[in-house]
């Protein structure tokens, strides 16, 4: 880890927003709901052992983890994402439980930040 990345850079997010307000509170509308939805499409298919569908998902996840901040959680889901290329199940199993992990770290930041302006 860099000692620059955080669970959540909400500084980075406002820079890349030029400080509107509006855009990033529409970004903690949208991609928290997709991050779930990714995250629980993503152990459905480890538990289906669909390699396809995990790596499909990932890739989906990794720009909404981008667009909101969560440094931490990218990081997590390139070593998910590296782990696919091998195939092998324990580390993919593993990854997902990493990536699992540092995703509840992002939410439970967002909720204490007050950054979830959408009920999930």
């Amino acid at each position: 880890m860099k000692k620059s990345q955080s669970i959540i850079n909400t500084q980075s997010v406002m820079k890349r927003m030029d400080g509107n307000q509006y855009f990033f509170k529409a970004l903690y509308k949208i991609y928290p709901k997709q991050i779930k939805n990714y995250m629980q499409d993503i152990q459905k298919a480890l538990s289906n052992n669909d390699l396809k569908q995990l790596a499909l998902c990932s890739h989906s996840l990794e720009s909404c983890l981008q667009a909101v901040g969560a440094e931490l959680c990218v990081d997590a889901n390139k070593r998910l994402s590296r782990g696919l290329q091998t195939g092998e199940m324990n580390n993919i199993t593993k990854s997902v439980n990493i990536l699992k992990n540092e995703i509840d770290q992002f939410f439970s930041n967002i909720q204490k930040l007050g950054l979830l302006f959408d009920e999930l």
